[in-house]
């Protein structure tokens, strides 16, 4: 089942509920995640790889990986994430 939804980021702010997704999770084996920014920058880091992202950017990437995206401007950002199971 897909799933998703649209934040904020406040300068500083970091993925909604946890700090980080550092450690692969078993209920999303087998899934993606797409984070799109509509405004602002944000920073997405998947494994040991940083992404800097602007808006009209977006990023696609395995769950199983640990993860985590933080706003590290000034500005607030706005973001849409949604994880979707592989092979839809």
């Amino acid at each position: 089942m897909a799933g998703g939804g649209r934040w904020g980021a406040a300068p500083g702010g970091r993925s909604p509920g946890r700090a980080r997704h550092t450690v692969s999770r078993a209920s999303r084996r087998g899934t993606t995640e797409s984070v799109h920014v509509l405004a602002g920058q944000l920073v997405v880091v998947i494994g040991e790889e940083r992404h800097e992202l602007q808006a009209g950017d977006t990023i696609t990437y395995d769950c199983t990986l640990g993860h985590w995206w933080e706003n590290t401007s000034a500005e607030p950002a706005e973001l849409i994430g949604l994880t979707v199971p592989l092979g839809l």
